[in-house]
């Protein structure tokens, strides 16, 4: 199964965390920086671990040096 997801970032947080905004869009919280692509590849792990996936399951399809990001993620469903 595949899901598109628009995910706004905050980066060089305290905790991180992933969430579902009322009107459908994501906000996530990562402790990397926003330097060669740490806070992104910890974003793709975070929403990869909260739909059992893996890492290579979860792509950033726009947005790769903005803060809000188009994320594909493709997923079993069971």
């Amino acid at each position: 199964m595949n899901e598109i997801l628009e995910v706004k970032v905050k980066t060089n947080s305290k905790t991180r965390s992933l969430n579902k905004l009322d009107d459908g869009t994501w906000s996530a919280s990562v402790m990397a920086l926003p330097t060669k692509g740490k806070a992104n590849d910890e974003l793709l792990r975070l929403i990869a671990r909260h739909y059992n996936t893996k890492p290579r399951n979860v792509i950033i399809k726009r947005g790769r040096k903005n803060p809000i990001k188009i994320i594909q993620v493709t997923y079993e469903n069971n």
